[in-house]
């Protein structure tokens, strides 16, 4: 380490300008992060059976299931914070003045030009011949309980999927790569694999749409929109569409 210079006027040693810490600190251990790496892409490739079922999940086992998951996504996420004394604070908004009302209607808006880019590039993926072979399929809601916890489970994976990705994804691959544009193109790829057993145009889909909450959560500094934004995506394309543009 250079040595120190003292200050000419005050007598005080003060560190170079090379002893401060880094621009983009890593916010959990990087064994951690590999971890949560290793368990998307298995995640996703481990669930193609091979040719597209004829008839969906059962869907009370795929909605608890899933829920499941995304609870323990959550807190996989947060002990990893914890590891490192960090807080849930850190990843959902360097605002301090962010309120969920005014986040909820800049959500809703987001997802308008969410909707439009995405079936705009599902209406091209389709028109170029790529399809959702080998796709496990998922199970869209009948009846108002299933609808209930459809509602629920959108509403849990907007918030976990999101602090997940745009949250400490994107960060932790920022501190790795020191670039916020490699590490929004990281956390979408794996968004995209994560998603594979959705099918290949789903997959490529999912995959432009991490990257369009990536590129939102570094100019908002505030994920909490885009968690908005995801649930909602969830709710009308479960409840409304049933799937498109998904």
């Amino acid at each position: 380490m250079a040595a120190r210079e003292p200050n000419s006027r005050s007598g005080v040693f003060t560190p170079p300008a090379n002893d401060a810490g880094p621009k983009y600190p890593a916010i959990a251990p990087a064994w951690h992060t590999c971890i949560l790496i290793a368990a998307m892409i298995l995640l996703g490739i481990s669930q193609i059976p091979g040719p597209r079922p004829e008839s969906p999940p059962p869907a009370l086992q795929f909605y608890l299931g899933a829920i499941a998951f995304e609870a323990l996504l959550f807190v996989y996420v947060w002990w990893g914070l914890r590891l490192r004394g960090g807080s849930l604070a850190v990843l959902i908004s360097s605002r301090r003045f962010a309120r969920w009302g005014r986040d909820t209607a800049l959500g809703l808006a987001i997802w308008v030009l969410w909707y439009f880019v995405e079936s705009l590039i599902a209406h091209g993926l389709a028109a170029g011949g790529l399809t959702n072979a080998g796709a496990s399929g998922t199970a869209f809601p009948h009846g108002p309980m299933q609808a209930s916890l459809w509602i629920l489970l959108s509403m849990i994976t907007g918030f976990s999927e999101e602090l997940a990705f745009r949250g400490y994804l994107l960060k932790q691959f920022t501190a790795w790569s020191g670039n916020t544009t490699v590490a929004v193109v990281m956390q979408a790829v794996l968004f995209g694999v994560g998603h594979a057993y959705l099918g290949m145009r789903q997959a490529v889909l999912i995959t432009v749409s991490g990257a369009l909450l990536g590129i939102l959560a570094v100019r908002l500094r505030n994920i909490r929109p885009l968690m908005v934004t995801h649930a909602w995506a969830d709710i009308f394309g479960g409840l409304i569409v049933r799937g498109l543009p998904y």
